[in-house]
């Protein structure tokens, strides 16, 4: 009796580790536009510690833009920048990574600003904090 008491308290216990685990999955979602693009930031904190990052990018118009576009995140407790993204067929580019831990996180309060070059053009889009 006692040895079954003690399987079935050890395997509740398992259970809500596990759902409090997969629970745990917080999204922040910042959206912005300007004149030329769209934008949306996405922050998830997956299992293991990891937060994804995914930033996706909208040309406006429909002329294509073949070349690289460069873009700088400024958040509270960094920046991220690059030339690597690149649009598809249907004007939207996506950049994603993956950190170790959530402080890559921005608070739920802060707005982001994100500058993107083409072709010795800039625009800066604010994303601002959307609630999911």
């Amino acid at each position: 009796m006692k040895k079954t008491f003690f399987s079935v308290l050890i395997l509740m216990i398992l259970i809500v580790v596990v759902l409090s685990f997969y629970s745990s999955k917080e999204q922040r979602i910042f959206k912005g536009d300007s004149v030329n693009w769209e934008a949306q930031l996405s922050y998830t904190n997956a299992s293991g510690g990891i937060t994804r990052e995914l930033l996706r990018v909208t040309y406006k118009k429909k002329e294509r833009i073949d070349g690289y576009i460069g873009y700088e995140l400024k958040r509270i407790g960094g920046s991220m920048s690059g030339e690597d993204m690149k649009l598809d067929s249907n004007n939207h580019a996506i950049k994603k990574t993956e950190t170790q831990g959530s402080f890559a996180v921005p608070p739920r309060d802060q707005s982001i600003i994100l500058t993107i070059k083409v072709d010795g053009q800039t625009e800066t889009i604010e994303l601002k904090p959307i609630q999911p």
